[in-house]
Parts: C-alpha cells; sequence; structure tokens
C-alpha cells in the first residue's frame, strides 16, 4: 500500500492487524474505493499539511519541540502530506504498518506526548473533513462514507502509534533500570573490595 520507509526491527502479525481492521469495519472493498480518491489526495496534500499545522505552530510549546529537536516546519508539512496520502493508498500492508510503528517510536525518542498526537487529530475534523465534502463535491451520503473510511483508518493508526509510544518509553526505562543496576554492582563490587582490604590491613 504504501511506498514510505518503515522500521525494519520486528515481525509484522499481520494477521492481528487485519482482525483489528475487521472490528473496524474497514475492508479491502473500502480501501478500492479510498485509492479511486487518491490523485485527489496527492493534489492537495500540500496546502491540507499547511493549514493542518497553522494552528499547531501558533502554540510556543509545540515549536518548541520541533526546533528543539532539530525539525522544521517544512519537513513536518511533508511527513504530513505522505502521512495523508496513504490513507488513499489501498489496503493496508506491513509498509504501512511499519512506517506508523516508527512514528510512534519517534514520538517516544524526542517527547511528543500524546497529549499533543492525540490532540492533532481533531485537526482532521477541522481542515481535512471539509476539503473531503468542498472539493470532491460529494452528496452528503458519500462523502459521510469517505469521511467514516478516513476516520476508520486514523483509529486504527492511533492505536499502532500508541502502542509503540508505551513500548518506547518502556524501553527507556528498562534500559535506564539496566544502567542503575550495573552501577550499583560497580559500587558494591568496589565496597567490598575496600571492606577485604580494611580486614587484611586490620
Amino acid at each position: 500500500m504504501s511506498n514510505e520507509t518503515g522500521s525494519d526491527s520486528g515481525t509484522i502479525n499481520m494477521g492481528e492487524y487485519k482482525s483489528r481492521l475487521d472490528y473496524l469495519g474497514f475492508t479491502p472493498e473500502i480501501a478500492r474505493s479510498l485509492e479511486k480518491l487518491k490523485p485527489w489526495a496527492e493534489k492537495i496534500g500540500a496546502e491540507f499539511a499547511t493549514k493542518f499545522y497553522d494552528p499547531q505552530f501558533k502554540n510556543p510549546e509545540f515549536s518548541a519541540i520541533v526546533s528543539g529537536n532539530g525539525s522544521v516546519r517544512a519537513t513536518l508539512e511533508g511527513a504530513q502530506a505522505g502521512y495523508m496520502i496513504a490513507w488513499f493508498s489501498g489496503y493496508p500492508d506491513e509498509s504501512y504498518i511499519k512506517y506508523r510503528q516508527l512514528i510512534g517510536d519517534r514520538h517516544a525518542q524526542i517527547g511528543v506526548t500524546p497529549q499533543w498526537y492525540i490532540s492533532s487529530y481533531r485537526f482532521y475534523e477541522t481542515v481535512f473533513y471539509p476539503m473531503i465534502r468542498k472539493h470532491l463535491r460529494l452528496s452528503k451520503t458519500s462523502a459521510a462514507k469517505i469521511i467514516g473510511a478516513v476516520q476508520s483508518l486514523a483509529m486504527f493508526d492511533q492505536a499502532i502509534i500508541m502502542d509503540r509510544y508505551i513500548q518506547g518509553l518502556t524501553d527507556q526505562i528498562q534500559e535506564v533500570v539496566d544502567k542503575v543496576t550495573v552501577a550499583a554492582k560497580s559500587v558494591a563490587d568496589s565496597s567490598g573490595e575496600m571492606s577485604h582490604t580494611a580486614e587484611q590491613a586490620g
């Protein structure tokens, strides 16, 4: 589905993710209906990404997170456009899922908390869905179906990204625990050697 480069680590259980999509009511038929709109999604990708980030970059805290991690708005806009276009690229495959996992890993690394990630999805409500209704000139019923399909994929993405975000934090905590354990053992060994030396001196 997606031609984005994802993480090569880990094994993808496609059966599990298919079950998630089934639960959300997202079928290959629905994916094909979205895929027909990919040329439109590619055409409006840049415009959408700009409108998506306009309100977010007005927040000093958000801007500080971005600049503090050596990124720039243009990079984020390009990634966001690609993220959206992937919804119109067919049924989710391993590449699609790995890229979403990579987003979760990256968020954990740079400190993009769920406060920012989850809340950003409201901008699809205020920016992207109105673009679907306006630009595609669909009937209310057809527009509702398209938006419903995109919402299903958005929920699917959130679950994947949050899974990896939590795993990323867990890995960071385990790394700290391992370092503390090694340091504590080193201190204990040094104390033992000092006690032994003191006994010999005594």
